[in-house]
């Protein structure tokens, strides 16, 4: 949907300086996010989120400031009431 791309959505990632948060949307419930150190694991293949919480939520916030898929699902579905 073209005017709705989060309805499309399955992931979101951040990266902030060696870290790479990969999130998936707020409206797929069943994934979890997966942390990587770019620097020591470029190959993406030791997911550090459960021993780095705390990371993975920081990374989240400067990743919802962005854009929260969740906040564009209640303004399109105010804007479809129209």
């Amino acid at each position: 949907d073209a005017y709705r791309p989060h309805r499309n959505l399955q992931h979101r990632v951040v990266i902030d300086g060696w870290w790479k948060l990969i999130a998936p949307s707020p409206l797929m419930k069943a994934e979890r996010p997966q942390l990587f150190n770019l620097k020591n694991d470029p190959h993406e293949r030791n997911d550090l989120a459960e021993s780095r919480p705390e990371l993975v939520a920081d990374l989240l916030r400067k990743l919802n400031a962005w854009w929260d898929p969740k906040a564009e699902e209640r303004i399109g579905s105010a804007d479809e009431r129209r």
